[in-house]
């Protein structure tokens, strides 16, 4: 029940996700999900953030997208959301949850 209180309309994000999958919102904001055995991360230009934080208090106008890419690319440089949704969109790869 935790999980369900905590995340609300996004806990499908919280069973379905596993590390390292990409999030993208409707706003063009992209990270990294981490997960630990009661809470979910996104890490976006080396920041680290609750899921509901990074999606912020308007949560019911943002859409997001999870995907799992088969690999991703060595980055030499710190990874931007525009490089990290070029990269999803250049391997078209399809959404594993769409919220």
């Amino acid at each position: 029940m935790e999980i369900e209180d905590r995340y609300g309309d996004l806990q499908e994000i919280y069973y379905k996700a596993e590390n390292g999958d990409v999030i993208i919102d409707s706003n063009k904001r992209a990270g990294f999900i981490y997960k630990d055995s009661h809470r979910i991360f996104v890490e976006e230009n080396e920041c680290m953030k609750d899921l509901n934080n990074w999606v912020g208090v308007n949560n019911d106008q943002v859409k997001l997208k999870v995907y799992r890419p088969e690999y991703l690319e060595t980055f030499t440089e710190n990874i931007t959301s525009e490089k990290l949704i070029n990269f999803i969109e250049s391997q078209k790869i399809d959404p594993i949850i769409t919220n």
